[in-house]
């Protein structure tokens, strides 16, 4: 093991600390078992851990080993001096795991994940197959590289970056790699992206436990890791991918919420979305879509008790730091790519309707060109049909997200300025992978309201 080898390592002993940390004041402490648990906290811990650092980096607070050391050690800290706050009621009980069968079925999903991950790291590890983008090389590396060598965001290097109107998020924990490994070293970044891409299937199978039986979870999860572009995605040092972990994973806990009454996934959902929005400009958009969906679920299923759902509303207000940021630095928040004001132009929207309608078809269409993508799609929207049979508020909820969150993007592209290809070609498979991965992992959740004599809608 080399010097380089050691630091990742601490690097990422820290943020699993972090993140093990702060499932106390989640709530989440002692959720599901080790393996699943640890994926779940390490997915916590890039989010809290990144949250805090793009925040110091607005304030001037360079990413360096003895900064993210403090900042770690502070939120370490907080969370340990808050205390454990899980719930005192037990999990319901899950559904039946099918007898032989069920175990059956679990073994082989879970082999297939394991080697599915196992391949993954392998290949990361010897940079046998990077796959990268061109927005990686054109904005995401050198945004890290600009913080690494200046003290907390450089305005001038920053604006002279292709969207500069991005959250620093991920960039910022990238630069945090290049210090422990005590130099630019961007060849590192494919291993780290991939071991986030495992947390977050860990993590998933973490929310689902308790709800799902794993002849249900473990498969569903084996099959979205071995989606061919999902899998060779994990290497990639982009913000899509991590976008979509983030608004997955709130998905998943405050689909949990709306079923259990946990107020540890409420928490959870909360905090995802806050990391999801410092990500990129669409973490604040599909969280707030997100987060309306589930608000009305929340008031229909629960009543007064729902308001508490209302609290996710406010996720979006996690840009407003660096909203200021921006402005202080003379930089414009919005990208040039689009312009929200085209929105209140009907002669225009009439003019290019056609952009919208063949982003709408391109997206219904797309999943459908490869037998995997087509498999996933499929099951999942045969779940959300199933589901309605027995919990219609949250397999309308869960259908809503996801037709807003497409359409949503559709809309983007309506009053973009670029050519609709270049969308096509470029934007619509990366962005809108993050609707077909929140559906694959709620497969297996809407699957067990359908089938399960315990759980059900009130």
């Amino acid at each position: 093991m080399n010097r380089a080898d050691t630091a990742l390592t601490i690097y990422n002993v820290l943020v699993l600390g972090v993140g093990f940390a702060a499932l106390r004041p989640l709530g989440l402490a002692r959720h599901s078992t080790r393996l699943p648990r640890a994926g779940l906290a390490y997915l916590v811990g890039f989010g809290t851990l990144g949250t805090a650092l793009a925040l110091a980096a607005m304030a001037g607070v360079s990413p360096t080993v003895p900064a993210v050391s403090v900042i770690g050690a502070v939120l370490v800290g907080a969370c340990v001096g808050i205390g454990d706050r899980s719930d005192a009621s037990p999990e319901r009980p899950p559904l039946r795991a099918f007898g032989r069968r069920g175990r059956l079925a679990a073994f082989v999903g879970g082999v297939t994940l394991t080697t599915a991950a196992l391949a993954a790291i392998a290949l990361a590890a010897k940079g046998q197959l990077y796959a990268g983008f061109w927005d990686a090389v054109d904005f995401w590396i050198p945004k890290a590289q600009a913080i690494y060598y200046g003290s907390g965001i450089p305005a001038d290097a920053w604006a002279s970056i292709k969207h500069p109107e991005y959250p620093p998020l991920l960039p910022t924990l990238d630069a945090a790699i290049f210090h422990f490994t005590g130099g630019f070293h961007p060849s590192v970044l494919p291993l780290q992206a991939t071991l986030l891409g495992i947390a977050f299937l860990l993590a998933a199978l973490s929310l689902l436990d308790g709800i799902a039986p794993r002849a249900l979870s473990l498969p569903a999860l084996a099959l979205l890791a071995t989606t061919p572009w999902f899998w060779w995605r994990l290497q990639t040092p982009t913000g899509d991918l991590i976008l979509a972990y983030f608004v997955t994973g709130a998905a998943l806990a405050s689909v949990r919420w709306l079923i259990m009454s946990e107020r540890a996934s409420l928490r959870l959902a909360f905090g995802l979305l806050i990391a999801g929005t410092l990500t990129k400009l669409e973490g604040g958009f599909m969280g707030l879509l997100l987060a309306v969906v589930i608000s009305v679920a929340a008031l229909r299923l629960r009543g007064r008790a729902g308001r508490a759902g209302l609290v996710l509303l406010t996720t979006p207000l996690a840009i407003v730091p660096w909203r200021l940021w921006l402005a202080n630095a003379g930089i414009p928040g919005s990208s040039p790519d689009y312009k929200l004001s085209y929105l209140g132009r009907p002669a225009f929207l009439a003019d290019h309707l056609h952009r919208f309608t063949e982003s709408i078809r391109v997206m219904v269409d797309a999943p459908f060109a490869e037998y995997a993508s087509t498999t996933l799609v499929v099951i999942a929207i045969a779940a959300v049909l199933i589901a309605a049979t027995r919990a219609p508020v949250i397999a309308a909820a869960a259908a809503g997200w996801l037709a807003l969150a497409a359409t949503g993007l559709a809309g983007i592209y309506w009053i973009g300025t670029l050519p609709i290809s270049w969308y096509i070609e470029n934007s619509v498979s990366r962005v809108g992978a993050t609707v077909i991965i929140t559906a694959a992992t709620l497969t297996p959740l809407l699957l067990s309201l359908a089938l399960s004599d315990t759980i059900a809608e009130e």
